[in-house]
């Protein structure tokens, strides 16, 4: 989810990855950033991270 006011383009992810590039490790490095509308949320608020694995495979099967 992009802030609004932010455009999700090259330069963002860009500026993403240097950001964390400089603060993190080498393997929290991000290769792939992916801007969505919205994430799939339980009922308490907490992101199903099994959902977006599975529109992950299947973005990755279509490609």
């Amino acid at each position: 989810m992009v802030k609004e006011g932010r455009q999700g383009d090259d330069a963002l992810v860009r500026e993403i990855q240097d950001y964390v590039k400089t603060r993190l490790t080498a393997h929290e490095y991000p290769r792939e950033v992916a801007f969505v509308d919205s994430l799939p949320m339980t009922a308490t608020g907490k992101i199903i991270r099994r959902a977006l694995r599975e529109q992950n495979a299947g973005a990755t099967a279509k490609a």
